[in-house]
């Protein structure tokens, strides 16, 4: 039908203008075809927008959506005195545990839906050690963010390339 008819023509025109700042550019969108770009409000480093990359090629916006809820699906357990970990994948936490130290954590995580993890994204509570960083580094991961990575652990992870690593 026509807009002009019916109750879409009641309806006034409306505009909606956002003054946002550019965080960085995407390699892609959703799909790889596609632009994409991460904005924030003006002076606001919380949430996504305050990580900061360590290493590993460009970000996605599938990356930013993943990195969203492995951190949300961690939030709870943001104080908790155990290491906990947060395996994610296509915005779906696929494994979530905690242990003693973050690669027990891991491995727990892991073992819960080890074949979903394949390119997935990592969210930790605790810094990332040696050992952890040892397990992990057996599995394609797009991203892992922690509080911290002990130097071995960067070491370790940074011998993969493409793997983002965000504190």
């Amino acid at each position: 039908p026509d807009a002009s008819e019916g109750e879409d023509a009641e309806r006034p025109a409306v505009a909606l203008s956002l003054d946002l700042e550019l965080v960085q550019g995407l390699c892609y969108g959703e799909n790889p075809g596609q632009k994409a770009a991460f904005y924030r409000w003006p002076g606001r480093k919380d949430g996504l927008a305050g990580l900061k990359q360590l290493h590993g090629k460009e970000l996605s916006y599938n990356n930013l959506l993943d990195l969203d809820g492995a951190l949300l699906s961690l939030a709870p357990f943001a104080y908790s005195p155990k290491a906990t970990v947060c395996i994610v994948k296509h915005t779906t936490p696929c494994g979530l545990a905690v242990g003693d130290s973050v690669g027990a954590a891991y491995e727990r995580a892991l073992a819960t839906d080890g074949v979903s993890a394949f390119g997935c994204v990592i969210s930790v509570n605790r810094r990332i050690d040696e050992a952890a960083a040892e397990a992990m580094s057996n599995l394609f991961i797009e991203c892992v963010v922690a509080p911290g990575f002990d130097e071995p652990a960067l070491e370790i992870l940074t011998r993969k390339k493409n793997v983002r690593l965000m504190v």
